[in-house]
């Protein structure tokens, strides 16, 4: 594998890790004001979005950490 490839493959998916813990941290403070204003019972339902992007949070660290095994 090409060296100058794969550390830029891994600098993208370090920065779509960084883009996906931004994505939590706004979509669970808009989780906590859609309970605050709205009721838990109307407003559970949006904590379905912070978990989404933890799953692809989690999707995205694990990928690179295997790239940068498979680098190092």
């Amino acid at each position: 594998m090409d060296p100058s490839v794969s550390s830029a493959q891994i600098r993208a998916h370090r920065i779509a890790e960084w883009f996906w813990l931004a994505a939590i941290v706004v979509a669970l403070v808009a989780a906590v004001h859609a309970i605050y204003t709205e009721g838990w019972e109307a407003g559970r339902t949006v904590l379905i979005i912070p978990a989404v992007a933890s799953v692809w949070y989690g999707f995205r660290r694990r990928f690179r950490k295997r790239l940068e095994k498979q680098q190092g």
